[in-house]
């Protein structure tokens, strides 16, 4: 069932702030993985006006996520999806239909993004800053630094992951070659290759180039 319609909110800014970014505006924000048993986080520059169905993707490519489970972001007690999946969920509102620069305005707004209801990993995200580059880039984001790896996808959520980084680095615990296997043979915790996620967004960004110039034409 599709949510119902809200007209009069769907221009405007979602904590009621009344004034737009001039174009080209670019986001610098943080994305923490809340409640981690270390800290996990990627600093990104993103364009503001780019729609939340591609901050999702982007989220996935920086932190490392799979993209193999449901998604929403939370705003101000309102929630936005992907209406294909929302599986009669009515509070779901189109996230194609809305930016980042919905969410978010100045320095210190944030929002919730949550990823996989079952492990149920939920991002704090923070705007940090607002930069107008010169000249105006073309990439959709970047990530300017970051620290530790991504949780494995399926691995039971927070408790499930300090389990996790418990046997894995015990040399005793008689199960930890058998979850570094299932891991994929090699996970470091502490691991972060920046370069890949910024090779991964500059894929994404022409991928969203393209797709814009055939819609345009």
């Amino acid at each position: 069932m599709m949510p119902k319609k809200n007209d009069s909110k769907a221009l405007k800014l979602i904590d009621k702030k009344t004034t737009k970014h001039r174009p080209g505006a670019v986001y610098q924000v943080k994305i923490s993985l809340s409640g981690a048993p270390v800290p996990i986080w990627r600093r990104l520059v993103l364009s503001a006006d780019i729609p939340l169905c591609v901050v999702h993707e982007i989220f996935q490519v920086a932190m490392g996520w799979w993209n193999f489970h449901l998604y929403d972001f939370e705003a101000n007690s309102r929630h936005f999806g992907n209406l294909e999946t929302a599986d009669g969920d009515n509070r779901i509102e189109d996230d194609m239909k809305f930016t980042l620069q919905d969410l978010v305005a100045q320095s210190g707004d944030s929002f919730v993004y949550v990823y996989d209801f079952g492990d149920g990993w939920r991002h704090q995200v923070v705007l940090e800053d607002v930069i107008y580059p010169e000249p105006k880039t073309e990439m959709v984001a970047c990530c300017v630094v970051g620290r530790r790896a991504c949780p494995p996808e399926d691995v039971g959520g927070i408790g499930g992951y300090a389990e996790f980084l418990d046997i894995i680095e015990d040399p005793q615990n008689e199960e930890r070659i058998e979850r570094i296997e299932w891991a994929g043979g090699d996970f470091d915790p502490n691991s972060f290759d920046i370069r890949g996620v910024n090779l991964r967004l500059l894929e994404l960004s022409e991928a969203v180039r393209e797709l814009t110039a055939a819609t345009l034409t």
